[in-house]
């Protein structure tokens, strides 16, 4: 109560301007009322995005406009500052991809592992030997392997009566869903580790081993993909 009541006397106070170091200041917070704006339209492809743009829905052909390319999951459609507009950019229309999770980085049972690695990858030749891996794993056999740092040795079995020594691959090259569908999802590397716990089902896990490169290889994709579908008065920053 007694802090709600200074916070009232202070907002009734008149506001004071100071200058310091050339450069001027209020006593208080001045908020400026700005011009009214249409609410940013949200589309999930960037196909969505691109026919906004071609079909004249708001009718912007003679706008000045500019693509942004923000990440691998979302594209800005915004205007050009105007002069009285206290440096508002007005944003027409935004692309957000959903990116399935998939949890990376950390460890997951079997059954969710290899749903996740079949559910929210690019099926590939090293997604596929992946899981012939983990499908032959048995839980009293995951703890008899060998590990130099870089490659594991486990012992799966191979039929019914014999078994094999099979080699995980590490680390592993994959291509997971997390950018827009209308582009290559940009493949990167993976370490994969698994381990087991006395008492405990094995369990298998990701960790990303690219730092992130991927994201550059994505945005590029992108704006590559935008340069052939918007008109060439549109320029791209990516």
């Amino acid at each position: 109560m007694i802090k709600a009541a200074i916070d009232k006397i202070l907002e009734l106070a008149p506001i004071e301007q100071f200058e310091i170091a050339g450069r001027k200041y209020t006593s208080n917070t001045i908020v400026p009322v700005l011009e009214p704006t249409p609410k940013t339209l949200t589309v999930h492809t960037l196909s969505g995005l691109v026919d906004y743009l071609t079909k004249g829905i708001d009718d912007l052909k003679d706008a000045k406009l500019t693509l942004h390319v923000a990440s691998p999951v979302e594209v800005n459609l915004y205007g050009f500052i105007k002069d009285n507009s206290f440096c508002e950019r007005p944003e027409f229309i935004k692309a957000i991809f959903e990116s399935p999770q998939f949890a990376k980085n950390n460890y997951c049972d079997l059954e969710n592992f290899i749903i996740g690695l079949q559910a929210f990858f690019v099926q590939t030749e090293s997604s596929a030997a992946l899981l012939k891996v983990i499908g032959n794993l048995r839980d009293e056999k995951v703890n008899q392997f060998e590990d130099d740092g870089r490659t594991q040795s486990v012992t799966a079995k191979s039929g019914i009566a014999t078994k094999e020594n099979v080699t995980v691959p590490n680390p592993v090259t994959l291509k997971p869903f997390r950018t827009f569908p209308e582009i290559a999802q940009p493949e990167s590397l993976f370490v994969f580790r698994m381990k087991q716990q006395q008492g405990q089902a094995p369990a298998c896990g990701l960790w990303e081993a690219d730092n992130k490169i991927w994201k550059v290889e994505a945005i590029k994709s992108i704006a590559a993909w935008l340069q052939d579908k918007v008109p060439a008065s549109v320029p791209i920053i990516a």
